[in-house]
């Protein structure tokens, strides 16, 4: 068995999951979620650490929403289209984008520590 090495790791990277849920705000639509690579993941983070708050989730949103080819949907000049969406959209991307990432407690964390400095 033995521990993992990099040669192992490599069949993971630039592997992206995809997650399809439906899209509550537009009925018989879905919206097509991928994984975060740990650079974005990184850029997201730091910008709660820097108290850029408002575009954080903006931005995970950004690098998250894929069409059904896997392209992203938004480019990153789209961030403040995203931040110009209803709360309720927004609030939904976000449940299914921290879902698929497993990112509940880390955001919340992250933020709590940005609100601390």
């Amino acid at each position: 068995m033995g521990a993992v090495t990099k040669e192992d790791l490599y069949a993971f990277h630039n592997c992206r999951r995809i997650k399809t849920v439906p899209a509550m705000f537009a009925d018989g639509k879905s919206i097509r979620i991928q994984s975060l690579m740990e650079g974005e993941r990184a850029k997201i983070e730091a910008k709660i650490v820097r108290g850029e708050m408002e575009t954080a989730r903006a931005w995970s949103i950004v690098f998250s929403v894929v069409d059904d080819e896997g392209h992203r949907v938004f480019a990153d000049a789209d961030v403040d289209f995203v931040l110009a969406l209803d709360a309720a959209i927004t609030n939904e991307l976000i449940q299914a984008i921290d879902d698929h990432n497993e990112l509940h407690d880390n955001r919340e964390t992250k933020v709590e520590e940005a609100v601390k400095n």
